[in-house]
Order: structure tokens, then C-alpha cells, then sequence
């Protein structure tokens, strides 16, 4: 079976909302592979970075699987959230890229890495 490896790399965000009294935040991103149905079959979380509306994280991760399971319908999601020690953490916003797009960056960029900035979007149907 033909394997592929999608490589995640969360730099940095600008101007992350303020969800903390301090006029600050604790961000941290979840960074998520969703399947057809909208289940997570892989995901992973950056560190928190504390008191900052420019977070910079600086961190990779890679993601495998088989070209034949995940399918133009699977996702990638990214949501960033502000950490809570005593209350549940606050959403901060979200952006998804399906598959079918990111195979077509590939293509473009024939297999190189490709770089952009995403502006978080708020989930459909919530009101955070």
C-alpha cells in the first residue's frame, strides 16, 4: 500500500482574542485528522503558552496514513483554545482543510512545503 505523511507545523499566532481577566490568554492549538463521518482518528495538542496573545509555538508533527483510508472527504482541523486551570478551557477559533485540498497543494507544490497564514474561523452553529 502507497503511504503518505502529512506534516503539520504550528508556528505562531497574532492577535489571539482575549478570554482571560487579564486581558490575555493561554493558547493552544489541537491539531486533528477527521475521517468522512467527522470522528478524530488522529490528533495531537501543542503546549500552552501562557499569558501571551502572540503565542509562538514552534511545533511539528506528522500525521500517517494510508493513501487508500484517508479519502478527498477526510479533514484537517486545527482549533485554538485558551487554557483554564479552573474552569473549562475557552474556544478561540478553528480552521479545517479537506483532503482533497491538501492533495492539491501537493500537486502545486510538487511534494515541497507549503506556507501560509489561516485565520481562525468560529465554529458553525455555537456561540463561543
Amino acid at each position: 500500500q502507497t503511504r503518505a505523511q502529512l506534516k503539520v507545523d504550528i508556528i505562531s499566532g497574532t492577535d489571539v482574542a482575549a478570554r482571560d481577566p487579564t486581558g490575555t490568554s493561554d493558547p493552544y492549538c489541537k491539531v486533528m485528522l477527521l475521517n468522512e463521518n467527522g470522528s478524530c482518528v488522529e490528533s495531537y495538542k501543542t503546549a500552552v503558552h501562557r499569558v501571551t496573545l502572540q503565542p509562538r509555538w514552534l511545533e511539528t508533527f506528522s500525521m500517517w496514513r494510508t493513501l487508500q483510508v484517508a479519502n478527498d472527504n477526510w479533514k484537517l482541523k486545527i482549533e485554538c483554545w485558551d487554557w483554564d486551570r479552573w474552569r473549562r478551557d475557552d474556544f478561540l477559533g478553528q480552521i479545517e482543510f479537506p483532503f482533497d485540498s491538501l492533495r492539491a497543494l501537493a500537486v502545486t507544490h510538487k511534494g515541497l512545503p507549503f506556507s501560509g497564514c489561516c485565520e481562525l474561523q468560529p465554529r458553525p452553529n455555537k456561540n463561543d
